[in-house]
């Protein structure tokens, strides 16, 4: 088929495969189709970058077990059909020493045999004997286009073993291995370990299609899909050495998509492994139960850190037809920012005729990621989970780049909004600064923010917004203009009181002389702060300034949470000599009556703290803070405001974060944001 006649084709048919597919989908083309009425079903997509820039890709045919070879010199938009490959199937294709190879079996549970092409995949060796290119044929081995490693001077690959009859076949796992400056066409070049036959009393009834991977530790493991009430285990297997794997129950990991064929490929600039996989949405898991590896209608992009602990990031296709579509099989390899991927498809035929089922697959079609580490920070599997998420504002460094937005959905995980980069750049102030941002969403639905403008300020800087990423013009509110010999205006902190309907604005503030004298230490000399407030409805009329907290020592960061019927006001003791800098809390029955000027011991650790920020968490009271002599953050919580557990070596927080503001909002507010590319 010429390439004309396949841009056609991808343009009729795309819109079946993408029909469902979630914005910011990835490009795709046809690299071939096999109409369902020939029963000719496609198989086994594998894909490399050549040297010269090119695609070439391979796939199998299920009639007669031969491959098919094509190549795109435009990174995937367009294929042309370059050769065939008799009696090879399930086969691996990959670059070694400046030739292309296939390394697969000759049929279905047959021998193990590989070939050479040395002119890009226009022609292939044709393996005859043992010194052309049958490796082991000792067996009946099963497999498919899974990863080819190099490590230590040797080549590695996954295979497994198929004993017992047709209907009970259970698979012994195993791997081969040849040094990588050997023969590949000799099969005295190639070792194979011992197999491990899969023990049903682990559950389940076979592993197989393993990836060779170098661990975390520099080691190489074997991960094999194993099948599962709930789709999602793999198996890690260790590779001791050329003869020698082992296995214990113990190396079970939980894998979105474990049940169904999944490549794993390691990316050093992100630091992870990443993979594309048929993760199952709970949705859909009702509509095969007894089969989750019969569920491939959702193709999605996942990571993880160790191989054991896996995230989803990203549903790259899918369908709502779980008995008709498939996505599955995929094989892949990073191009630059990119993902290039091929997919073993199964769709509806652009004259309307479905795919015979989700298995057997009439389409090879071609997908880009881009900027696939952008979906690093994106949680696509507890999305769905959750009704609700945590947002926290913060900034960073001195607070010259503005506001920075970051998200949990467990309150100890928090990754950065739009990559960590700015979602609004302060304009007013002497020194034009948004430290220490606050924000909160009160009874008109709008997101309302107060921020220090600068060091010297008598002003807060203010601002708000319907949706986050856009916000109203910022206006300076002259909470301390009033007070000639006010020093600052700091870390303004607004609460928002249902009871009242006001909004509360409370800031720390020194006056000299105003308050009792304080020991002060050379570095903040002439600093002792009180917590002042202002009032508002609309954010357009304020009650005047007045002292709302005035203990016996230097306080700053008030931050207040209602909890039951009582009020929490969280704040830091400032005292600079002998230095406090710790947290502490004192609890009120309303926002008009005075807190309590006696207070609660330090709630933090032996460490500097500052910038408490509460949130309730199930039964839980979290409070964040800044301990800014560390440049990180901690956390603490309680579930009776007595005994605190400190969270802080738990909590992961954005890098560079500084004092911000904890709230919640629904989960489709965070859609938002990330459908907005943020």
């Amino acid at each position: 088929m010429n390439s004309l006649k396949l841009i056609l084709l991808a343009a009729a048919v795309l819109s079946r495969i993408l029909l469902h597919a979630q914005s910011g989908e990835p490009l795709a083309s046809v690299v071939v189709n096999s109409h369902p009425e020939t029963a000719n079903y496609v198989a086994s997509p594998g894909m490399v970058k050549l040297p010269n820039g090119d695609y070439l890709a391979s796939h199998d045919w299920q009639k007669d077990h031969h491959t098919s070879i094509y190549v795109s010199k435009d990174r995937g938009k367009t294929w042309s059909h370059r050769s065939d490959v008799p009696h090879m199937h399930w086969a691996s294709l990959f670059l070694h020493n400046g030739a292309v190879y296939l390394l697969g079996v000759n049929r279905s549970f047959g021998e193990i045999r590989i070939c050479r092409s040395t002119d890009n995949g226009r022609s292939w060796s044709v393996p005859t004997d043992c010194h052309s290119g049958i490796l082991f044929a000792d067996g009946q081995y099963h497999t498919a286009p899974v990863p080819v490693v190099t490590h230590h001077g040797r080549i590695w690959r996954s295979f497994e073993n198929a004993v017992g009859n047709p209907d009970e076949r259970i698979f012994e796992s195993c791997v081969i291995s040849a040094p990588a400056d050997a023969d590949l066409l000799e099969a005295s070049s190639w070792q194979m370990t011992n197999r491990i036959r899969y023990d049903r009393s682990w559950g389940g009834k076979e592993w197989i299609e393993g990836n060779v991977v170098i661990s975390p530790t520099g080691e190489l493991v074997n991960v094999l899909r194993t099948d599962s009430d709930n789709g999602r285990r793999a198996a890690i297997v260790r590779i001791e050495n050329p003869d020698s794997i082992s296995f214990t129950p113990a190396s079970f990991v939980d894998l979105p998509g474990g049940s169904v064929k999944f490549t794993i490929r390691y990316d050093s600039l992100s630091q992870r492994y990443w993979s594309l996989s048929n993760y199952i949405p709970v949705r859909y898991m009702q509509q095969r139960f007894n089969d989750p590896a019969g569920i491939r209608n959702t193709l999605a992009l996942i990571s993880s850190p160790d191989l054991r602990n896996w995230c989803v990031h990203k549903i790259v296709l899918q369908t709502d037809d779980v008995r008709n579509n498939g996505f599955q099989y995929a094989d892949w390899f990073f191009d630059g920012d990119d993902i290039a991927a091929l997919v073993r498809t199964a769709c509806s035929q652009p004259d309307g005729t479905p795919a015979d089922n989700f298995h057997n697959a009439n389409y090879i079609t071609f997908h880009r990621i881009e900027h696939f580490r952008d979906e690093l920070f994106h949680d696509q599997e507890l999305q769905e989970e959750y009704d609700e998420v945590y947002l926290f504002s913060y900034f960073t460094g001195n607070g010259e780049d503005g506001l920075h937005l970051a998200y949990s959905y467990d309150g100890i995980l928090w990754k950065p909004l739009k990559h960590g980069a700015s979602f609004l750049q302060p304009e007013v102030g002497s020194d034009r600064l948004m430290r220490d941002p606050s924000i909160c969403c009160g009874g008109d639905g709008h997101f309302h923010m107060v921020w220090t403008t600068g060091w010297h300020d008598r002003i807060i800087g203010y601002s708000s917004s319907d949706d986050l990423m856009h916000w109203t013009p910022q206006r300076a509110i002259p909470v301390m203009t009033h007070e000639p010999t006010a020093k600052n205006a700091w870390a303004p902190e607004l609460f928002f009181d249902s009871a009242d309907s006001l909004y509360h604005i409370l800031w720390a503030s020194t006056v000299p002389g105003r308050h009792s004298p304080i020991q002060y230490s050379r570095r903040e000399q002439g600093y002792n702060h009180r917590i002042y407030r202002t009032t508002t409805r609309d954010f357009e009329h304020f009650s005047p300034t007045e002292l709302f907290f005035n203990p016996d020592f230097s306080v700053i960061d008030a931050a207040v949470l209602k909890h039951g019927s009582d009020y929490l006001l969280f704040l830091k003791n400032e005292n600079p000599n002998p230095p406090e800098k710790n947290i502490r809390l004192t609890i009120g029955r309303d926002m008009q009556s005075p807190f309590p000027v006696e207070v609660s011991a330090p709630i933090t650790g032996e460490y500097w703290a500052e910038g408490p920020s509460p949130l309730q968490i199930g039964a839980y009271v979290y409070v964040y803070f800044d301990k800014y002599t560390e440049g990180r953050y901690g956390a603490v919580r309680s579930r009776d405001l007595q005994n605190w557990e400190d969270l802080s070596d738990r909590v992961v927080f954005p890098r560079n974060v500084r004092h911000g503001t904890a709230f919640k909002v629904p989960v489709k507010r965070l859609n938002t944001l990330f459908k907005s590319n943020l």
